[in-house]
């Protein structure tokens, strides 16, 4: 009879060693399928990351190309010497050029509240 209490005894607990071992797989399962998605969707935020930031160094590069190319019109004009020679035709565009900066300026430094005010009728 003891052997039979023993026998019952060690199948239960090997039944109960069986389920735990099931339960344990299927948190594994869920575990490597949640971090798979996790490693998959922080994949896909790095790459937007990495296109952003082309993007943004291709916008510089460009402005760094135009920065470049009128410095070396200025650099190409005597801006005194032309001043002297033809008044009339270089002084409207410097003024022009003055108030198209301080109008820029102006712009990008006003306080939100005075751009809606300013933009109403």
């Amino acid at each position: 009879m003891s052997k039979y209490l023993i026998l019952i005894a060690l199948l239960g607990v090997s039944g109960w060693a069986i389920k735990h071992s099931f339960e344990m797989e299927a948190e594994r399962d869920m575990a490597i399928e949640s971090f798979t998605i996790y490693s998959k969707n922080t994949q896909q935020e790095a790459i937007k990351a990495n296109k952003a930031l082309a993007k943004l160094g291709a916008g510089f590069q460009a402005a760094r190309d135009i920065e470049a190319t009128e410095m070396e019109v200025f650099a190409r004009h005597d801006l005194p010497k032309l001043l002297e020679e033809k008044p009339r035709l270089i002084v409207p565009r410097i003024n022009r050029a003055y108030h198209r900066l301080f109008n820029s300026i102006e712009a990008t430094t006003r306080r939100p509240a005075t751009i809606s005010t300013a933009a109403a009728p």
